[in-house]
């Protein structure tokens, strides 16, 4: 196999992205726009199917006080035209003028949307101290249609009970959960969930937190609990657990919800359900189209100066089958595109064998900069091999930064990472995974992380990791935790175990704080890095420099993100004199097929040839070939 090395050229030097996610994709049509199931509502450009949540929660406001509820109606699809939905509140044990303020109008939309919002006021309740709920109803629609889920009923909780005199904690609750349902065969799975509070504690309190039926079932899809979780002083956490059972008959994704209903010595938010979503695996083994999942990362943070990037990872339910896409658009709120955020409407790519898409965000300091927290959405739509979240809408919310407030990465943990079982006549193979931050840490830091097995076993199947702590410094985007997997003549089934995470210090930890580790019995393998042993390079003329490019083959597309590590050996050539620009660290994306290390040659007039070695000293997610340590290669800089 022939091997280009080198890439010479004057000018700047074109660094690939390590995370190419976002394509724009110009659509243009040149026929076809009048045929009749192109216009909108044709079989080709349907109308969308309107559905509202069956349930919302509030809490009924301070006396003399009012509060906007905000309700959205979903659609099945963009809307190919603009049109209108009519809304109508009905009483049931709430009372229209006490409770609540009577709904009766249309909601327009636009062209485009994927969701349609209003908002009905809240009132006092003139001190009752029950509570009492009223219905919200979808009656009729333009240019869109009525689906089987019109009505939500809206519980209003009484707040007027008397509270201790004292600054309570607030509970901050998830916008939603997905969890992977277990195979069949393997019983339950019971999943650690975590609640955060607003401050430590300051008094013992206490949470009355029960799952609600929704397409999942209690007893068959979920353990149902109605739980009183205790609230210590000094708390800044409540610890439970969501137990899925394994259900043959499972064909797709289900949910249910964790509902907060009531508090003592603790503020509860204004929505008190959390929607959990049981993802669907009994497909995976067939080639089944997976789900896409919204990420776990909501909270954004306003940059003290200029612009931030935060990377949100939303993760797959398993790998994909086949190549695919998606299209995922900003929508403002109270948050505004180009003076809060940086709007986009793009068309997400991604390949077989891909289990995560990495998106960018980039939030805006304003000149002022923000009083209060704002917000505004993604929408996601338009998928192709791949199954959309049920709730199309994520909002993200934007915090002014302040002491009481400072920026903070979270730790962004996928529902199951797929590894490769060692060939039979190999040694126990070592993978790293990158588990990405949601945005540089802003301090260094650790979590810990422990192993537990499944029906993959500590020292069968994989080498144990008990009490770990994986560090990483100021200024990392990834976590790196190396896990070794062993032999063991899997079956097609293949065998799973899980990782724990927990006692972070400098960085957040999502509500969900395990993920799967999956090992396959397969053909694939981790690439090997191919090396020149000598590279020849002309000098530039003296007072002048260009940029060189190494370019370093794979022999086959990796499989995992993954990076090298060089380390420079000056010889008659030296940096910073003759050379500049080489870094210690190289990263390569899952389907990548080569490493390109940039760097300039600096011109002199002397006569002879000189030389430097490049020494790679550690490969993840890598082999080195039949030099297992480090690879070399010595590079000639040739005097005209």
């Amino acid at each position: 196999m022939s091997m280009q090395w080198t890439k010479q050229f004057s000018g700047s030097a074109f660094l690939k992205p390590l995370f190419a996610v976002l394509a724009m994709l110009a659509l243009v049509s040149g026929c076809g726009s009048e045929h009749p199931d192109q216009q909108p509502g044709g079989s080709a450009n349907p109308y969308p199917t309107l559905s509202l949540l069956a349930s919302s929660e509030v809490s009924q406001p301070a006396a003399g006080q009012t509060t906007a509820l905000q309700v959205r109606i979903q659609f099945s699809n963009p809307a190919p035209a603009a049109g209108s939905i009519s809304v109508a509140t009905t009483s049931d044990t709430a009372r229209a003028g006490t409770h609540y303020s009577t709904f009766n109008d249309a909601v327009t939309f636009a062209e485009g949307a994927s969701s349609a919002q209003f908002s009905v006021d809240i009132l006092d309740g003139n001190g009752d101290t029950e509570d009492v709920s009223f219905q919200i109803q979808l009656t009729g629609a333009v240019n869109a249609l009525l689906g089987s889920s019109t009505t939500q009923t809206v519980t209003i909780y009484s707040t007027t009970e008397v509270v201790d005199p004292v600054n309570q904690a607030s509970l901050s609750l998830p916008q939603n959960l997905s969890l992977r349902a277990p195979r069949v065969g393997r019983g339950s799975i019971e999943y650690p969930i975590v609640f955060t509070l607003s401050e430590p504690s300051p008094v013992a309190g206490e949470i009355k937190l029960r799952t609600v039926e929704g397409s999942a079932e209690a007893g068959v899809n979920f353990e149902a609990f109605d739980h009183i979780l205790p609230v210590a002083a000094g708390a800044r956490e409540v610890v439970f657990s969501i137990t899925l059972m394994a259900d043959a008959n499972q064909a797709e994704d289900l949910e249910f919800s964790l509902l907060a209903e009531t508090a003592t010595n603790v503020q509860l938010p204004t929505t008190r359900t959390v929607p959990v979503t049981v993802i669907n695996v009994n497909d995976e083994t067939a080639g089944g189209v997976p789900s896409i999942l919204w990420p776990s990362v909501t909270d954004l943070y306003e940059p003290t100066s200029g612009s931030a990037t935060f990377n949100l990872l939303l993760p797959f339910s398993a790998p994909a089958s086949q190549a695919g896409s998606f299209r995922l658009a900003t929508q403002s709120a109270t948050a505004l595109a180009g003076e809060h955020f940086q709007a986009f409407s793009e068309q997400i790519d991604f390949v077989a064998g891909d289990t995560e898409v990495l998106v960018p965000v980039t939030v805006m300091r304003t000149p002022l900069g923000m009083t209060e927290p704002l917000s505004f959405y993604l929408q996601i739509s338009s998928a192709t091999n791949v199954t959309l979240p049920n709730t199309r809408d994520l909002e993200l919310t934007i915090l002014p930064v302040s002491v009481s407030t400072p920026a903070t990465a979270e730790l962004q943990l996928q529902p199951m990472v797929e590894v490769p079982e060692p060939f039979s006549d190999a040694s126990p193979v070592t993978y790293s995974l990158m588990l990405p931050l949601s945005m540089p840490a802003p301090t260094a830091g650790s979590v810990r992380v422990r192993s537990v097995d499944d029906t993959a076993l500590a020292g069968r199947n994989y080498t144990a990791i008990s009490d770990q702590a994986v560090t990483f410094a100021e200024g990392d985007e990834n976590l790196y935790l190396d896990i070794e997997i062993l032999f063991d003549s899997l079956g097609a089934e293949g065998k799973e175990f899980t990782l724990e995470f927990y006692d972070a210090e400098g960085i957040q930890l999502p509500e969900s704080r395990s993920m799967s580790i999956s090992i396959r019995a397969s053909g694939l393998a981790l690439p090997v890095l191919e090396t020149p042993a000598t590279i020849t390079f002309q000098r530039p003329d003296d007072g002048t420099s260009f940029d060189v490019q190494l370019v370093l083959p794979f022999d086959r597309a990796a499989i995992l993100a993954g990076s090298i590590e060089l380390a420079v050996n000056q010889g008659s050539a030296i940096e910073n004199r003759d050379f500049t620009g080489i870094l210690p660290e190289y990263s390569f994306a899952k389907h990548d097929d080569e490493i390109v290390v940039d760097f300039t040659l600096v011109g002199s007039n002397y006569a002879d040839d000189r030389q430097f070695t490049l020494v790679v000293t550690k490969a993840n997610n890598m082999q080195l070939g039949s030099s297992t340590e480090e690879r070399t290669i010595t590079v000639i800089i040739e005097a005209p």
